[in-house]
């Protein structure tokens, strides 16, 4: 089988891609890889310091607590998000839902009323002693209701992951685009 050179035409549809990639996402990666073995006191004054940079975020306590908060809010999202979207899209477009249109205006509505307003209404939802979450927590388990879930680390993760699997499990739980 002979392969026909077709001339320069593919790199040339290809060069545009090629040299914005190369302007606005190598140059400045490289250029970032750079600096992080720098201490920079403004754009002219910068002196090598090696891998003391990497040592010193590593010894930071706040460095740490964002690194821990940052995986586990990743690993949340991504092993109880995609799942529950797939379960979700297969629940809304089955045939025998009468109340179809009803639950995907619930789970897509956060994506009509923006994130500022979602933030807002769940600042009120885990309201201690009055929020529908610790009021829901206390039938349930007998727990939480005086808690003040914005406040403690630990609920905080939890009451953040709640937030966000409700403004992105509804994005992708209708493939037909909430018809």
């Amino acid at each position: 089988m002979k392969v026909r050179h077709k001339g320069p035409a593919p790199y040339l549809f290809l060069s545009p891609y090629l040299l914005l990639t190369t302007i606005f996402f190598i140059v400045p990666f490289v250029n970032a890889i750079t600096l992080a073995f720098y201490e920079t006191n403004g754009p002219r004054s910068r002196a090598f310091v090696g891998l003391d940079n990497f040592r010193f975020l590593w010894s930071d306590i706040n460095f740490r607590d964002a690194l821990l908060n940052t995986t586990l809010f990743a690993l949340v999202s991504v092993c109880i998000q995609l799942p529950l979207a797939m379960a979700l899209a297969l629940l809304l477009n089955g045939r025998s839902s009468r109340v179809r249109g009803f639950f995907r205006l619930i789970f897509f509505s956060p994506n009509l009323v923006g994130q500022v307003l979602v933030g807002m209404l769940f600042a009120v939802l885990f309201t201690p002693r009055y929020g529908l979450i610790p009021l829901g927590f206390q039938s349930l388990f007998h727990w939480g209701l005086d808690r003040h879930w914005l406040m403690d680390p630990p609920l905080i993760r939890a009451a953040i992951v709640i937030t966000s699997l409700w403004i992105w499990v509804g994005a992708g739980s209708d493939p037909e685009g909430y018809s």
